[in-house]
């Protein structure tokens, strides 16, 4: 299913909850990603999957260590961490329409992690109530 879709299914499936309670939710976001300390790293992944990509190889696997150890095809860690920012959730945000308590660790300092659920709370501007707890 194209990521579009399963963000309106996600969107669609957030209306009907009273309260959303991310725990730790995690950034994917290619311009954050680009500002960060990690940037060299993620640059050199993104190269390689659009060399995959270009070469017939976008189904090929390719081991990452940004932002998380794991394998991926070339094309679904562009679709996840490319720049079309499909599942940045602090973009996704301003449609939540719901109360929103973002919970997060003191002690997480990937990039991945940092100050995530204080920008999540911060861009849910519709939300009737957005709090985050540390």
């Amino acid at each position: 299913m194209p990521s579009k879709y399963l963000t309106i299914l996600l969107l669609k499936m957030i209306q009907g909850f009273k309260q959303l309670i991310p725990v730790s939710p995690v950034r994917l976001s290619y311009s954050y990603y680009m500002r960060s300390k990690d940037s060299e790293e993620f640059q050199y992944n993104l190269e390689l999957a659009d060399e995959m990509e270009a070469d017939g190889r976008a189904l090929d696997l390719m081991k990452v260590n940004f932002p998380i150890t794991q394998f991926f095809s070339a094309a679904s860690y562009l679709d996840k961490h490319g720049p079309g920012e499909r599942y940045n959730l602090v973009d996704l945000a301003p449609r939540i329409h719901v109360p929103v308590l973002a919970l997060a660790g003191s002690l997480e300092t990937h990039t991945r992690l940092v100050d995530m659920a204080t920008d999540l709370v911060l861009a849910a501007v519709n939300s009737p109530s957005a709090s985050c707890e540390i």
